[in-house]
């Protein structure tokens, strides 16, 4: 044995070209047979990317070796040493190579392969969520295209390539129901092909521009493939969404038997890029659509790349398409899914550097409020406060309270009232009305909510003259909560930053040496910048200090004449 191992490597040394003829000298047959799997792992470590590129002819025959072991080995022997290599941290190429050798060794075990094919699909969706896509992270749409000439996303294309060819045969059982597996095994066998073809849409084919920007994308192309491979099992394509994982509990992608990011993107390309729409049938409820569809849309925006994120908002608006305004009663609304979709798309509005997802997500997160009845509204108002602090979000949700009080108010919906007028109203308020340093909070950062809050009130004293909301209630706690101290912290930040002005390269008292002087803005310290550039952003901070007490003041004086009415 250890003969015939040594004479396969000395040949590959020595002479690659005939390596492979080794194989047929007829006293290695029994050796072959029964201690082939040896060799595997000796030759797979030629399978480098050195190798590849400088000793093509050693790695070609390598690869001839291989596959002609996976013939005529011990099938069992050698299934579980190449599943053992496909689960080792190898390169494209080399995993490929070995995904070849295993379809080989597949079919020579007709009677276990419904249950053998189940172990590589794991090694394989293990290697898929390996596979590094750093580089795609902040590339958006069309510019993702350009990743195709990329040799890494090259080598992603091919192996994808690849993985098609690898069920193609086996698809042709499935389709034709001519099955040479244990018939024993036949539900195992379809229900492992058909999860792993749902799974092949996660990792890294998620974070892959896949829209029609380009009509002979290859990986657009490899997308309507695996599509085509699930509907040829003949099963209602919204099936799956049954299949959506509700539970909190983060397993792996290869654990689950079903992962939400992949069943994302693959109802993405159904509903939202049009693939295999006109084979969906129109029997599902709307409501239930979108409480399924917002557990994917939600796994998708949680990843930290543009392209998934996209595909996740995408989603997310063909869903909520389908609901009328107040048409979500609460009580079915799915708390838990709203909440967590709630916050991933606001956190994209606030905090994602892709500024076609941020402008994505806010008529989308709009959409997402109006959809919901009154108490549906007023409860996510309420809840959002707190689980997202971010200024500028809190001022937009404020705006949106006006908005529904509005609504209410001309509606004149008992519904609305109970929730946009009285102590509903004014918890709202108190939320949206607040200083949390008091005099001293910082009115730069905090400037969205509160002019979005001032603007609320003003409509509030201005269009309930006769206080049907019971608003007026509140204005003694806001006067001595809200407005005096906010006048007052206008005051103060006002002066502070025109003391910063003055200090700006003043010179110093005893050399008429220039100074340089640190300046802060919105709680930053300003990098080094010139004083012509310090000097315009304190102006615009300025700026905004006369805008907020503008408004201000008009708001006072509003309530004056409201109390001498």
């Amino acid at each position: 044995k250890e003969e015939f191992i040594s004479a396969v490597e000395e040949m590959l040394d020595r002479n690659p070209e005939e390596a492979a003829t080794i194989l047929h000298d007829p006293k290695y047959h029994n050796i072959l047979e029964s201690s082939g799997w040896e060799l595997v792992p000796r030759l797979s470590a030629y399978l480098t990317d050195y190798n590849r590129l400088e000793n093509v002819q050693l790695y070609k025959s390598t690869v001839d070796l291989l596959l002609e072991i996976a013939k005529v080995a011990n099938p069992e022997d050698i299934l579980f040493e190449f599943i053992e290599q496909a689960e080792k941290q190898i390169n494209i190429d080399r995993f490929i190579v070995v995904m070849k050798a295993v379809k080989i060794v597949l079919f020579r075990l007709p009677q276990r392969r419904g249950l053998a094919i189940g172990w590589f699909c794991n090694a394989l969706i293990r290697f898929l969520t390996e596979i590094s896509t750093a580089q795609t992270a902040k590339l958006e749409g069309d510019e993702q295209l350009l990743l195709e000439n990329d040799v890494h996303f090259q080598f992603i294309e091919n192996l994808y390539l690849e993985i098609i060819d690898f069920f193609t045969p086996f698809l042709e059982e499935v389709e034709h129901g001519e099955y040479t597996v244990s018939e024993k095994h036949i539900v195992i066998y379809r229900d492992t092909i058909q999860k792993t073809l749902l799974k092949l849409f996660g990792h890294p084919f998620m974070k892959i521009y896949l829209g029609r920007g380009k009509p002979n994308s290859t990986f657009r192309s490899i997308a309507e493939k695996i599509l085509n491979f699930v509907f040829r099992f003949g099963d209602d394509l919204m099936s799956f969404l049954d299949c959506v994982n509700v539970s909190e509990v983060d397993n792996t992608t290869v654990d689950r038997e079903y992962d939400n990011s992949s069943l994302g993107v693959f109802y993405y390309l159904i509903l939202v890029e049009g693939i295999y729409i006109e084979k969906i049938p129109y029997v599902y409820s709307s409501i239930y659509l979108l409480r399924q569809l917002l557990f994917l849309t939600t796994s998708l925006m949680k990843e930290d790349d543009f392209n998934a994120q996209w595909k996740g908002l995408m989603l997310a608006e063909n869903a909520l398409s389908r609901i009328g305004d107040k048409e979500l009663i609460f009580e079915e609304a799915g708390h838990i899914q709203c909440k967590d979709f709630a916050e991933q798309c606001s956190k994209i509005m606030i905090y994602s550097e892709s500024k076609k997802n941020r402008e994505k997500a806010v008529p989308i997160f709009h959409k997402f409020l109006r959809i919901f009845d009154p108490r549906g509204r007023f409860y996510m108002l309420l809840s959002l406060q707190d689980t997202v602090k971010e200024p500028g979000f809190v001022g937009y949700l404020a705006t949106r309270t006006k908005d529904f009080v509005a609504e209410s108010l001309y509606s004149k919906n008992f519904e609305e009232l109970k929730y946009f007028t009285g102590k509903c109203l004014r918890d709202l308020i108190k939320k949206f009305c607040r200083l949390e340093d008091g005099c001293e909070t910082d009115l730069v950062r905090n400037s969205d909510l509160i002019i979005s809050s001032l603007n609320l009130l003003r409509y509030l004293i201005i269009r309930d003259t006769e206080n049907f909301t019971g608003f007026l209630e509140l204005l003694p706690f806001l006067d001595n909560n809200y407005l005096s101290p906010l006048k007052k912290a206008i005051q103060m930040s006002r002066a502070h930053y025109e003391l910063q002005k003055k200090e700006i390269n003043q010179p110093s008292n005893t050399g008429g040496v220039k100074t340089s002087t640190s300046v802060s803005v919105g709680g930053m310290e300003l990098p080094n910048l010139s004083s012509e550039q310090k000097f315009q952003i304190i102006d615009g901070a300025l700026n905004m200090f006369d805008l907020i007490d503008s408004l201000l003041s008009r708001l006072i004086e509003c309530i004056h004449d409201h109390k001498t009415l």
